[in-house]
This record gives C-alpha cells, sequence and structure tokens, in this order.
C-alpha cells in the first residue's frame, strides 16, 4: 500500500460498472473540451448552442454527480440522482454555511451547496474553464497549481527578481461583483437558478438572544452555528459562494484578462485570490502592483481592493503553505513546509483517525488520503522526504483499537 502515489483505498469491485462509469464520464469531459475548442477558435455562438444541449442530457448529470464525490455509488443510485434534478430547475434544499478562522486573522465563510447544486456548479465550472484561455500568471488551473507556482518564483528570485511583495483580494469571494454572472460563457437559464444567490435557498444560524447558537466542532478553527431554513433569503451571502466548484473557474475567467507584463520588469503570479509580485528593482514591484490593483479596479468582478505586503531583499515570506527564505547555506531562496502546513495537519489528523476508529478500520484510510492530499500539495518542500517519512511512520505505527489519544508531536520530534 502506497500513501504518496494514493493506493489507500481497496478498488472498486464492480468492474463493469467502473468501465460504464468511466466511459460516460469521459464522453462528458470530451464534449465540454470540444465546446471549449468551439470557443477559443471563435465560433461562440456554436459553444453557447452546444453548452445548451449538454445541459440537457443526462450524462451530464451523471458527470456532475461524479465529480461532486458520489462516484463510488453505484450506477443504479447515480441514474435515480440524476432523475431527481435538472440543471435549470429550482434548488430548495438549503445551503448550510459555516466560518472558518483565517491564518492572518478574521474568518471566511465557506458554503456547503447540496448534492444536485453541487452536482450543477461542478458541470458550470468545467464548461467554463473549457472556454477559458488562460494567462500563464494564473496557476489555479488544470495543470498548474500552487507548486508550479512556487518552481517558477524560486527560479525568478534566483535569478534576480529579488523584490517581492504579496497581495491578496480582500474578501474576495464575497467582494465579487454579481455582474460578472451575466458575462459568463454559460446560458443564463442554467446560471439564474443556481448561481445567483437571491434565487437559492441559505439556511441562517439560529439565534438564543441576539447570538448565534454554536456547534461545539472538535476543530476549534471551524466555528459551525446550528442553521434554520432561511425561508425570505434575507441571509444570503454576496458575490461568490466560497465552497463552489464553480467560484475557482469563474475567478479563472476573470484572470484571463489581466493585461500582459513585461517579463524585462519583473512576473505576477495568480493563485486565486492570493497574488505574488517579483521585480528587478523597487520601481518594477511597484510598476506590476500598479497594474494589478488597476486591473481589479476595473474588471468585470470589481471593484476589488488588495492588502499588500512588501518585503526586504532577503527577507524571508510565506506564501500558499510554503516559507519562502534564503539561509540554507547557498544564499539561494529554498522552499519549505510553513508552520500553517504543520498546525493543519496535526490538527485534523487525530480527528481523522478517531472517524477510522470508530469506523472499525484496520488502517487509517481518512487520515493518510488527508496526508497525502496536504503533503502531495507541497511537492516543492525541500524538506518533505522528513515530513513524509515522520508522519506515514507515526499513522502506520498506531493502533487504531487503542482508546489513547493520537498525538503528532511534530515539533518535539524534528526541532530536536
Amino acid at each position: 500500500m502506497n500513501i504518496r502515489s494514493g493506493e489507500i483505498r481497496p478498488a472498486t469491485t464492480n468492474k463493469k460498472e467502473t468501465r460504464i462509469k468511466q466511459g460516460i464520464y469521459q464522453e462528458t469531459h470530451t464534449s465540454i473540451q470540444n465546446i471549449g475548442l468551439m470557443a477559443v477558435l471563435g465560433h461562440k455562438g456554436r459553444a453557447r448552442k452546444a453548452t445548451y444541449d449538454l445541459f440537457r442530457t443526462h450524462n451530464s448529470k451523471l458527470f456532475g454527480l461524479m465529480k461532486s464525490g458520489l462516484y463510488q455509488l453505484p450506477l443504479q443510485v447515480l441514474n435515480a440522482l440524476a432523475e431527481e434534478f435538472d440543471f435549470d430547475g429550482a434548488f430548495n434544499e438549503p445551503i448550510q454555511r459555516y466560518r472558518k478562522r483565517k491564518p492572518q486573522g478574521g474568518c471566511r465563510e465557506i458554503c456547503v451547496p447540496g448534492t444536485y447544486l453541487m452536482a450543477t456548479h461542478h458541470l458550470i465550472g468545467a464548461v467554463i474553464d473549457a472556454q477559458t484561455v488562460h494567462s500563464n500568471n494564473v496557476y489555479s488551473r488544470k495543470g498548474q497549481g500552487r507548486n508550479a507556482l512556487i518552481q517558477d518564483a524560486l527560479k525568478r528570485i534566483n535569478d534576480g527578481h529579488c523584490y517581492v511583495s504579496t497581495l491578496d483580494i480582500e474578501n474576495c469571494f464575497a467582494s465579487v461583483n454579481p455582474g460578472i454572472l451575466d458575462r459568463l460563457p454559460v446560458h443564463q437559464r442554467f446560471v439564474s437558478n443556481s448561481l445567483r444567490n437571491e434565487n437559492l435557498n441559505f439556511a441562517t444560524p439560529l439565534l438564543n438572544n441576539g447570538k448565534e447558537v454554536l456547534y461545539q466542532a472538535k476543530d476549534k478553527n471551524i466555528l459551525s452555528p446550528l442553521y434554520r431554513e432561511d425561508m425570505d433569503n434575507t441571509g444570503a451571502p454576496t458575490g461568490l459562494m466560497q465552497g463552489s466548484p464553480a467560484s475557482w473557474p469563474i475567478l479563472g475567467w476573470v484572470w484571463k484578462d489581466l493585461p500582459p507584463i513585461d517579463e524585462n520588469v519583473g512576473f505576477v503570479h495568480v493563485y486565486v485570490d492570493d497574488i505574488l509580485v517579483v521585480a528587478k528593482s523597487e520601481a518594477g514591484r511597484r510598476e506590476i502592483t500598479d497594474a494589478v490593483v488597476q486591473f481589479l479596479q476595473d474588471c468585470p468582478a470589481g471593484p476589488l481592493g488588495l492588502t499588500q505586503i512588501e518585503y526586504n531583499v532577503g527577507q524571508a515570506f510565506e506564501f500558499l503553505g510554503y516559507e519562502i527564505s534564503y539561509d540554507y547555506g547557498d544564499g539561494l531562496a529554498d522552499a519549505r513546509l510553513a508552520e500553517a502546513a504543520f498546525s493543519k495537519l496535526e490538527r485534523v489528523l487525530p480527528q481523522l483517525v478517531e472517524v477510522d476508529r470508530l469506523r472499525g478500520s484496520e488502517f487509517p484510510y481518512s487520515a493518510c488520503a488527508k496526508l497525502r492530499a496536504i503533503l502531495g500539495g507541497h511537492s516543492m518542500a525541500s524538506d518533505l522526504d522528513e515530513w513524509w517519512d515522520y508522519y506515514v511512520e507515526t499513522l502506520l505505527d498506531y493502533d487504531l483499537t487503542s482508546e489513547s489519544p493520537f498525538d503528532l508531536r511534530y515539533t518535539a520530534t524534528l526541532a530536536s
């Protein structure tokens, strides 16, 4: 069993059903890519009609359900679920929300769409992404990611782009101008009932003497109120829903219009709402930052505000779960896992091991899946192998039949 490669769960036993589901998924994926090709070649009318036709098919609903994490369900169950909704219908299941603390302070509100709305958002997101000609500056897209961003940024910093600043869009998802929905390359018939918050049904927190009644979650960074259905929809959030699989593609579709940056001056690296600027001079850093600020003011999703931190030459900084510093002996910038990544592991792994224990599992599947997701998402960290070895050994040695608490104590182990 190889945790790093993802071989942590038993394979599906019904091979015939697996082949059928794979065929449905691939057929729909190919149709989506063809729509993207039509749009890129300028045949927007044909792309629009093909998108409309796609949303009317049964297989597209199966595609959305499978992308929503229901791939392992029997095909008969998936077909029954697909018969229960339409992409242009009303979604009546209340969307629950919770607030999650940010490392820098404050909270972000995370929305949890129901099964059918989540499937719809997955399909909308895939169709938007296929029609987006991404800028080379945008890394929050398929084929790129945080590791590719860090790899490129390190190369550029070590090539002399040593004037660094990090930018963050303030309250990004909630601040997005809802007028952007009118411009999406998806028929408004399917946007209206699934993406416009005023047409959705949000649950709102229960109040007692004006204060929210909170559920005592094990994760102290999660603030989980108890909800009631908001029949008048007075508690609908603004902007885009954070937690929706359509929100990232929509932001990527906005970023595609970012004006090109003169590479002789510097580079801008975008990951959703986190931005890293590297430049060869102080003036270059200011020029690039001003261009990004202006773009976010004028773009269809704007105006969007920014917070900015500028770093002195050679000063360490954190970005996307990495710590970039220069104190490793050779004077070059290097990436290691930041404290935030460790705190997340230390917080969630004990809970997931407890889940596996209560399920009667003989192996900590849930904890290993989370370990792979977090550490595998930071493959550019130069100290990654040390942490893989330590965490995997700790997990494999843990006795799932034990009632004792699970404590990794990573700081005592590697700091010594």
